[in-house]
């Protein structure tokens, strides 16, 4: 998370898991190009550090336009 949050752009990052080895992340950025270098990044770092065994299903990468948001202020934990 630390290389995704120095990227141009940068507005948000969560990580969520749902069991069953399944984990979603979910990044904000400016405009596309920004999200696209975010997974370039991403992948990088798990080469580098050789956590390809902690993913075990292969990664599905999907991205859009928000069409709607609002926050509440949450926390972070």
């Amino acid at each position: 998370m630390p290389r995704l949050s120095e990227l141009p752009g940068f507005g948000g990052y969560y990580l969520t898991e749902a069991g069953e080895g399944v984990i979603t992340s979910v990044g904000l950025f400016g405009t596309a190009e920004q999200a696209h270098e975010s997974t370039r990044v991403a992948a990088r770092s798990i080469r580098e550090e050789q956590l390809e065994s902690a993913l075990p299903n292969t990664p599905k990468i999907t991205a859009g336009e928000v069409i709607a948001d609002k926050t509440i202020g949450l926390s972070p934990r």
